[in-house]
């Protein structure tokens, strides 16, 4: 769920608006398990740590769980995507 100052954030600064925000972060919920997590979505994003092998874990994962049509992405910055998997 976004970060209530970050919420502020984009209002104070002319990006959103009020009911803009409100709006998305009732659209964004957290899951207790990736298993949970897999069992619907057909677009899941991963944003944890910049550390490979954690990244790699969640892939797999990801992978085991999702289904076959589900899109993964990944917001990585510092590690290359191809090193992923």
């Amino acid at each position: 769920m976004m970060n209530p100052v970050k919420a502020f954030t984009l209002i104070a600064l002319g990006l959103a608006k009020p009911e803009d925000v409100a709006g998305c972060l009732g659209r964004v919920s957290p899951c207790p398990s990736l298993e949970a997590l897999c069992n619907g979505p057909q677009y899941i994003i991963e944003a944890i740590l910049e550390d490979l092998e954690l990244k790699r874990k969640v892939f797999a994962d990801v992978e085991r769980h999702a289904a076959p049509d589900a899109i993964f992405s990944s917001n990585t910055s510092a590690i290359s995507i191809t090193e992923i998997g």
